[in-house]
């Protein structure tokens, strides 16, 4: 069941006439339950000369309480909508429970190819998560590297991590892919091996290896 209500609900965006947006959604689980969800809309924005919406900054989700919960969670997601190469990407993500209570937070970042009239492309550099276990928030940090046709090379995961800033080199470990591609049949994105291997550096040391996965070539 989804309701919609019309974008100037929210104040003033960018978006020309007027967008129905999602504003509630209501689960029913078959059995008489139901959860449901409703959501708020900030810094809508539009770019005029390619014709097309950017979204918006910030979209709120606050879902409904159930039994011990005097207020649900919310789940606020930031987005970056400078540029019509940033369109849907997720700068940063908030769960709060209680009201006030942090239970996870991820946070994104991007290099993104926005110059002239295109073609634009973005990649994820690094993404830090953190979720709560008990009193504490425990965060952990990755970061990415790319061939020049967009597809991950390398997966470094960091580990524990206090504010980005890795703990230990101990829990480090790295995800590599290598492609064989086929420029005649417009293939770039199929990898012909996968290893995950100790430490944060892609190598061809077997030593450090700790799986390896090999794909049948095309």
């Amino acid at each position: 069941e989804i309701s919609y209500v019309g974008s100037p609900e929210f104040g003033y965006n960018q978006m020309p006439g007027v967008q129905q947006i999602v504003d509630r959604m209501v689960m029913h689980d078959g059995r008489g339950g139901q959860r449901e969800v409703r959501y708020t809309y900030v810094g809508g924005r539009y770019d005029f000369v390619n014709r097309q919406t950017l979204g918006y900054k910030t979209v709120s989700a606050q879902l409904s309480p159930i039994a011990g919960e005097a207020e649900g969670p919310r789940i606020i997601t930031t987005y970056m909508n400078d540029h019509i190469a940033e369109y849907g990407l997720v700068k940063a993500q908030l769960v709060t429970v209680g009201g006030t209570e942090t239970f996870s937070k991820t946070i994104n970042d991007w290099t993104v190819a926005s110059a002239g009239n295109g073609p634009y492309r973005a990649f994820k550099t690094s993404s830090r998560t953190a979720v709560r276990h008990g009193d504490k928030l425990i965060e952990t940090n990755k970061s990415y590297s790319y061939t020049r046709y967009g597809e991950p090379t390398a997966i470094y995961d960091y580990g524990f991590s206090e504010d980005g800033v890795n703990l230990s080199d101990a829990d480090d470990f790295t995800t590599s892919l290598d492609y064989q591609p086929n420029l005649s049949l417009y293939i770039v994105d199929r990898p012909k091996v996968k290893w995950v291997q100790s430490g944060a550096a892609s190598s061809w040391d077997k030593q450090t290896w700790l799986s390896r996965v090999n794909v049948v070539r095309l």
